[in-house]
């Protein structure tokens, strides 16, 4: 009978998970990521992130969709997780490796364009009856945290725009750069809705689980510097969000 130590034991385990390929997975949220006509899987962040692994020689081409919760779940939980577009805050700053930033924007709360609704503050917002969100995203869990009990969860973001538009809800969280996507997608027209509060702005970025190795991270963010520096993600971004601008330096710490 082989006998191996404490040591050996963690040194194959170690040996096995830096063997593992990388497990990439996003949700559908256009025009991030979407099925297009021909169902096809595409979107402003499949073409960035399949461009980035063509650039460092990686071959874990299959890009899973999964809602949003069980994706988070498993970054958090799994071996060498990727995970896109993932908002960076103060939560999950320390929890995960970044490669970015790759987007930035504002979150707001938006309204049927005929809304009479008027918010000059966190405090106005939190007496409105309802606000739809995605359930686990960053909206969610930004708002839960400043003390929101007026939340009504979905697991796909479109349900929030078909909610609004039937009166089921008042408002819905969106970003500024997507949220005619939301409205378009869900049959309805960009000037069908409209911001009521804008409160809160954030960068997005491909995130990555804690034990993938740093020559990984640093790879796939040396691809995407080379991106930006020969105009290709500028080409994508515009594409896919033609009114965003680049975003600025990443912002690394959180009060």
């Amino acid at each position: 009978m082989i006998k191996f130590g404490l040591f050996s034991v963690a040194l194959i385990i170690s040996m096995y998970t830096l063997s593992m390929p990388l497990t990439i997975i996003t949700d559908i949220d256009p025009p991030a990521q979407f099925y297009d006509k021909q169902g096809r899987l595409t979107g402003f962040g499949i073409d960035l992130v399949t461009e980035i692994q063509t650039r460092v020689g990686n071959e874990d081409n299959i890009i899973s969709i999964i809602p949003w919760a069980r994706a988070y779940d498993m970054i958090q939980n799994q071996p060498k997780v990727v995970l896109f577009l993932m908002a960076r805050n103060k939560q999950r700053n320390d929890k995960f490796q970044w490669v970015g930033p790759v987007l930035e924007f504002t979150f707001g709360l938006y309204g049927k364009s005929e809304s009479k609704l008027e918010i000059n503050s966190i405090a106005d917002a939190r007496k409105i009856r309802s606000i739809g969100v995605y359930k686990d995203d960053v909206r969610d869990k930004l708002l839960t945290s400043m003390g929101f009990k007026n939340l009504e969860r979905v697991n796909y973001n479109l349900q929030n725009v078909k909610m609004l538009m039937n009166d089921r809800i008042d408002l819905y969280a969106a970003s500024s750069i997507s949220f005619w996507v939301d409205a378009e997608e869900a049959g309805y027209k960009p000037s069908d809705i409209k911001l009521v509060y804008a409160f809160h702005s954030v960068q997005a970025y491909i995130a990555m689980s804690a034990d993938v190795p740093q020559h990984t991270v640093n790879q796939w963010n040396k691809a995407l510097n080379d991106m930006i520096a020969e105009g290709v993600y500028s080409k994508i971004l515009k594409q896919y969000y033609p009114t965003a601008s680049p975003p600025s330096p990443a912002i690394t710490t959180f009060e």
